[in-house]
């Protein structure tokens, strides 16, 4: 698949799960990778990391952080499932 960068919006977050999709309009650099192409099949993302940005009031960048660990992508409607970083846990021995 390679590497390309994309910038998008969580359009659902819930008590354990954030739905994100490409946000085209607004695209910006990332790292200087190629852009995500529409309806890219992500096969194989399961597992990688949602880094999220997380803004002040003011609309300024404040931090980034893990927002949660992809388990589902759909290229069809273009979105990408994560399960929030919260309800990463050890497993017991």
């Amino acid at each position: 698949m390679g590497h390309v960068g994309a910038v998008g919006v969580a359009r659902r977050v819930s008590e354990k799960q954030i739905t994100w999709s490409p946000d085209r309009e607004h695209h910006i650099d990332v790292l200087g990778l190629p852009q995500l192409p529409p309806h890219k099949d992500l096969g194989g993302i399961s597992g990688g990391p949602l880094i999220a940005l997380f803004e002040k009031a003011n609309g300024q960048l404040a931090y980034h952080s893990l927002g949660g660990v992809i388990v589902e992508a759909n290229p069809e409607i273009e979105n990408v499932v994560a399960i929030r970083s919260e309800f990463i846990r050890k497993r017991p021995a």
